[in-house]
């Protein structure tokens, strides 16, 4: 094996390795428990499997949730440490620190109606309408508060047909405050497949004018961009190429 050989090698671990730890720094989320038990069940496995992903996740228990489900139940389920219930909380920065997404697996009729309406009264609101006012990820499983699904809806004719537009008024606005929804059972889907959908978002073109372009420059551009324009007499080192080409960045001479 040659010098070239071994350089090679030692570049495609050391770039496997930064693009291991941007992927972890990516994977990290807040999951807001409501007080309800329309699937409960189902979101549990989807966070489970979260975690076997290599998810690091920080989950907080409304009061109702906590007497509706019990923390002691969901640490059962999910074997973490970072389970916390509202009123035991006391360091909230902790808690927004690096998050990227956060996840509602049961997102009660309740809570949708005091988010749709700005009414951040009680910490899980609080922190929902905090990610939608600085553009984090929001996605929620909407089963128990649907009125199409809900099955206290669906087994009840006395329901006005008002009051459940008024519900269906509330998850469009969330809709537009950017927050996806998906079923309990489809959780992990549509975490995971948001999360691709944000990596492969980072379209943006961006143009580095720099005498030399090193790997580190790819590596800064990386989160915002899959394109790199240099002016022709820009020097671009080996390393800075093959960093480009493990993130998927091509780098182009501008015309």
């Amino acid at each position: 094996m040659n010098i070239d050989e071994i350089i090679d090698i030692i570049v495609k671990e050391v770039t496997k390795r930064i693009i291991d730890e941007m992927h972890r720094e990516e994977k990290k989320a807040l999951v807001l428990f409501t007080g309800g038990k329309v699937g409960f069940e189902s979101s549990i496995e989807s966070i489970k499997k979260l975690i076997d992903d290599g998810w690091n996740l920080k989950v907080i228990l409304s009061k109702s949730a906590d007497f509706v489900l019990g923390s002691n139940v969901i640490k059962q389920h999910l074997d973490i440490e970072d389970v916390f219930v509202e009123d035991e909380i006391k360091d909230i920065d902790y808690l927004k620190q690096d998050i990227k997404k956060i996840i509602i697996p049961v997102l009660t009729i309740n809570s949708a109606s005091k988010i749709s309406l700005g009414i951040s009264d009680t910490l899980i609101t609080y922190l929902v309408s905090w990610g939608i006012m600085n553009g984090i990820s929001i996605i929620a499983a909407k089963d128990a508060c649907d009125p199409e699904n809900n099955i206290r809806f669906k087994s009840s004719s006395q329901v006005p047909v008002a009051y459940k537009n008024m519900i269906k008024d509330n998850l469009k606005n969330l809709e537009s405050y950017n927050i996806k929804f998906t079923s309990a059972k489809k959780l992990y889907d549509g975490v995971v497949n948001s999360f691709v959908s944000l990596e492969c978002d980072k379209s943006q073109v961006v143009s580095l004018n720099k005498r030399l372009i090193t790997a580190e420059d790819v590596k800064k551009s990386q989160k915002d961009n899959r394109e790199i324009l240099v002016s022709k007499d820009t020097i671009v080192t080996a390393l800075a190429k093959d960093m480009a080409h493990s993130l998927g960045i091509e780098i182009k001479i501008k015309d």
